[in-house]
C-alpha cells in the first residue's frame, strides 16, 4: 500500500507543480488577477501536501523534525484548509463582481484562519496522548476525542471547498459558451465528486467504531480518490487555457496535411500555367519544411489551383497527367475546403 501511495501522491504533486508553472507564466501579463493568484496558491499547497503525504517522504520528514505526526498536521493544513480556501476564493472572483468577490474572499480567508487555529489546537491536545509516530495518524487514533474532532473539522473544511467547486462548475457549465471552458468545468466537477468519496471514507471511519461496527480495510480508496480527484481538478481548471492551444495545434496539422496533399495537383497545373505561382516553385521535400504561416500558404495554394482551372477552361482544354485524380472531383473538394478555410 505504501508503494501505491508513494507513486500516486508524488505523481499528482508533479502534475500540480506543472500546472503551477503554467499558470505562473500566464500571470506575468495579469499581475492583478486575484483568481489566478489564489489558484496558483491552491495548487502549490496541494503539491506540497501530496508530497508530504507519500509515506516515504512522511517518515523522512518526521525523523528530521523529531516531532511525531507533525507531518500529518502540515498535510491537513495545506492540502485541506489552504487548498480549499484557494479554490473557493478563485471561484468567487470568477463567479461574482469584484466587490462581492472581495467580500466573499475575506470571509473564506477568515474562516480558514479560524479553522487552522482549531486544528492546531486539537492536534496539540492529541500529542499529549499520541507520542509515537503513526503511518495512519487519523485512522490509528480515532478512539481519542481530540483526534475524532480534528478529523471532522478537517473534513468539513475540505468538503466546503470541494462542494464549492462541484456546485459552481455544474452551474456555469450549463451556460458556458466556449467548448473547452465547458469541458473544463465538467472535468473539475467530476474530480470534486471523486474527491468527496475520500471525505465520505474518512467520516465513515469515525462513525462506525461508535456504532461498534466492523469497518473493512479499504484504505486503497485513499490513494484512488485523492489521485483521481486531484488530477481531474487540476486538469479541469487549466483545460480552458491549454485546450484552446490544443485545438489550434490540431487545426495547424489539418492545414499542413491539406497543403502537402495539394502539391501534386498544384505542380501539374503549374507546369501548364506558370503564371499562377505567387512564390517561386519548391520541391515536394522543401514543401514539407514549410511549417510557418501554413494557413496562408494553404489559401494561396487553393487560389492558385482555382486560377489555373479557370485559365485552362478559358483556353478550351485541360491537361491532367495520368495518375492524377479526376479534375471535377478535385474542384469540388477544393471549393469545400476553401469555404472551410
Amino acid at each position: 500500500m505504501d508503494e501505491i501511495k508513494d507513486w500516486t501522491f508524488l505523481s499528482c504533486a508533479v502534475v500540480c507543480l506543472i500546472a503551477d508553472v503554467y499558470l505562473a507564466v500566464g500571470l506575468r501579463g495579469r499581475a492583478e488577477d486575484r483568481s489566478l493568484q489564489m489558484l496558483i496558491l491552491a495548487f502549490a499547497a496541494k503539491a506540497v501536501s501530496l508530497t508530504l503525504s507519500a509515506p516515504t517522504v512522511a517518515t523522512f520528514i518526521d525523523q528530521i523534525v523529531g516531532v511525531p505526526n507533525v507531518n500529518a498536521l502540515v498535510v491537513h493544513l495545506l492540502g485541506g484548509v489552504v487548498y480549499s480556501t484557494g479554490m473557493l476564493v478563485a471561484l468567487s472572483y470568477w463567479a461574482y463582481p469584484v466587490e462581492r468577490a472581495q467580500r466573499r474572499a475575506i470571509i473564506w480567508i477568515v474562516l480558514s484562519v479560524i479553522m487552522s487555529g482549531v486544528l492546531i489546537d486539537m492536534w496539540l491536545a492529541a500529542t499529549n496522548t499520541v507520542t509515537a509516530r503513526s503511518g495512519r495518524y487519523l485512522l490509528d487514533n480515532l478512539e481519542l476525542p481530540s483526534v475524532a474532532v480534528y478529523l471532522l473539522l478537517y473534513i468539513a473544511s475540505f468538503v466546503a471547498g470541494l462542494l464549492g467547486v462541484l456546485l459552481t462548475c455544474l452551474r456555469y457549465a450549463r451556460v458556458a459558451t466556449g467548448a473547452w471552458l465547458r469541458r473544463g468545468l465538467y472535468v473539475s466537477a467530476f474530480g470534486a465528486s471523486v474527491y468527496l468519496l475520500y471525505c465520505v471514507h474518512r467520516v465513515v471511519g469515525v462513525m462506525l467504531p461508535g456504532l461498534r461496527a466492523d469497518f473493512p480495510d479499504i484504505e486503497l480508496a485513499t490513494p484512488l480518490c485523492v489521485g483521481v480527484g486531484a488530477l481531474l481538478i487540476v486538469v479541469g481548471f487549466t483545460l480552458p487555457s491549454w485546450g484552446i492551444k490544443l485545438s489550434a495545434a490540431a487545426l495547424w496539422w489539418r492545414d499542413y496535411r491539406n497543403h502537402l496533399a495539394l502539391y501534386p495537383l498544384w505542380s501539374s497545373l503549374y507546369r501548364q500555367v506558370p503564371t499562377i505561382a505567387l512564390d517561386p516553385p519548391r520541391s515536394r521535400w522543401a514543401d514539407c519544411l514549410r511549417v510557418r504561416d501554413v494557413r496562408y500558404h494553404l489559401c494561396r495554394r487553393v487560389v492558385e489551383i482555382q486560377d489555373a482551372r479557370l485559365s485552362l477552361q478559358a483556353d478550351g482544354g485541360l491537361s491532367v497527367p495520368a495518375g492524377q485524380p479526376r479534375l471535377a472531383d478535385e474542384v469540388a473538394w477544393l471549393v469545400h475546403m476553401s469555404r472551410s478555410t
